[in-house]
């Protein structure tokens, strides 16, 4: 598996310039995804659903137009979501 992300320290206060790497990482978050649904033995039909769902969002983080990239709040908004809607166990809960 790669590592696509630009991984470095920008200037926050520059909303324009930390907006831009953030879409680049976000690139790279798309790429990881790709390569992990690669990687996924989908054996259940809601598991196929939920691969689905990342396939999309997958999409949505290598689009080419980076100000039609999600940012990572809306990404968590997204994964949240998800799990609520297929109640995954997060690891910690799955160990209590």
């Amino acid at each position: 598996m790669g590592d696509f992300g630009a991984a470095s320290f920008y200037p926050t206060d520059d909303q324009l310039i930390a907006e831009r790497i953030e879409r680049l990482e976000i690139r790279a978050f798309g790429c990881l995804l790709e390569e992990l649904a690669e990687r996924c033995h989908v054996v259940s039909s809601e598991q196929q659903k939920i691969i689905g769902c990342l396939d999309d969002l997958t999409l949505s983080c290598l689009n080419e137009n980076i100000l039609l990239r999600p940012d990572f709040d809306e990404i968590t908004r997204f994964l949240h979501g998800l799990m609520r809607e297929y109640e995954v166990i997060t690891a910690p809960q799955a160990f209590a």
